[in-house]
């Protein structure tokens, strides 16, 4: 779907007689649309209402980056990537205004050993985004209510280094570990003060895929005030304005255990994932969230793309933090529907259509679709939104 533009530059070596090769790539993605949502509200117990917009990244985020590599000699490349967020509705910067929101990093790739990359990354929650409905056909709408698993990867790893190994027989691995930045020290400020290690690992081989990561959050909550330059940034810990399980309430630890599976029969293209997230706060409650995502999509013709999901949540709090002020009692659950389809006009150039619908059961009393502060209103149980786009890539 990617037609890039690359330029491609020789350069002499410093022997003389050796000489490097070396590229840049010019990508982007432009997607806008519009989105209807049938009860929103700007915060948590607040009335909603319906709500008509145009909006960017309707299908996938907006960006435009580069990404350079230079043979260095005997399997050896030095790579860079810079990648910018930004809206198509309005020309400003995406990410909290970060002129490389998205990515920022150089490192080293070997065929034999594998790749090391520091800067600004994406933890290996990647490896699992291919078999989620999101990504494959629905947008940032489809994502798992208030992406409380980070499997929309709103939250990238600042001050990180990243070691990813070659891929074998078709498995790769590998670790990422985001420093704080910060001196130690006392009281809760220190090496540990808003830091994140992740794990991953995937095994792709012919229509079968399997994934599965661990994620840690030390503090992220520090971010917006002691730490704010640790591995999670400070415009980004609310995880989207639509988190009611970050916006209120400060968070001293959040993991998350996620995996899944997908096969290509003839027929169609079939997923499941789950994922574990727990959350601590600073108050010592625990919220646990379940989710369970089960998925499919299939061409009708070359053309056309449909694909239909369903995510089940499942929460267990402790009272106190842990379930204001989105439920009223310690069993919140959510159930959400997502259905999707793309005309594809070229390999470059599609539109798309989806409709996600999301209920609040159990002790749950919010309803709350991924993106933008799409919170219903007070007793907002259902909440529904239909998006369409046009998405060009280069």
């Amino acid at each position: 779907m990617r037609k890039t533009i690359s330029i491609a530059i020789s350069l002499l070596g410093v022997s003389g007689s050796a000489q490097a090769q070396s590229s840049v790539v010019l990508y982007g993605i432009i997607d806008a649309g519009f989105a209807y949502t049938s009860n929103e509200a700007p915060a948590v117990g607040k009335p909603g209402e319906h709500r008509f917009r145009m909006l960017s990244g309707s299908l996938s985020g907006e960006r435009w980056g580069l990404k350079g590599t230079e043979a260095l000699g005997a399997g050896l490349n030095a790579i860079f990537t810079l990648e910018n967020g930004f809206y198509s509705m309005n020309g400003k910067f995406a990410q909290g205004g970060l002129e490389f929101g998205r990515q920022a990093f150089v490192g080293l790739s070997s065929d034999r050993f594998g790749t090391v990359t520091m800067g600004r990354q994406y933890d290996f929650a990647e490896m699992i985004q291919p078999m989620l409905s999101w990504n494959q056909f629905i947008g940032p709408f489809g994502a798992h209510v208030g992406d409380n698993d980070n499997l929309y990867q709103t939250v990238r790893t600042n001050n990180s280094i990243k070691y990813q190994s070659p891929v074998v027989s078709g498995l790769t691995f590998g670790a990422i570990y985001g420093f704080s930045n910060q001196a130690s020290g006392q009281n809760g400020v220190g090496f540990a003060n808003n830091r994140e290690y992740n794990f991953g690992a995937s095994y792709v081989q012919g229509p079968l895929r399997l994934a599965a990561s661990y994620m840690r959050l030390d503090n992220p909550s520090a971010a917006n005030n002691t730490n704010p330059d640790g591995a999670v940034a400070a415009n980004q810990y609310t995880l989207g304005a639509s988190s009611i399980f970050y916006n209120y309430s400060p968070v001293a630890r959040q993991s998350v255990v996620a995996a899944g599976g997908a096969y290509a029969f003839s027929f169609a293209t079939l997923a499941f994932v789950y994922s574990n997230t727990t959350l601590i706060y600073g108050d010592g409650t625990r919220l646990r969230l379940r989710n369970y995502e089960i998925n499919g999509k299939k061409f009708l013709t070359p053309s056309v793309l449909v694909g239909i999901g369903y995510t089940y949540t499942s929460g267990s709090g402790q009272d106190g933090m842990s379930i204001k002020p989105f439920a009223s009692g310690n069993h919140p659950s959510w159930h959400q529907i997502n259905l999707g389809a793309e005309y594809l006009l070229s390999k470059r150039t599609l539109l798309h259509v989806a409709t996600i619908v999301q209920f609040a059961t159990k002790d749950a009393t919010t309803a709350a679709i991924n993106y933008d502060g799409a919170v219903t209103g007070s007793n907002g149980y259902k909440q529904v939104s239909v998006v369409a786009g046009l998405r060009h890539t280069f």
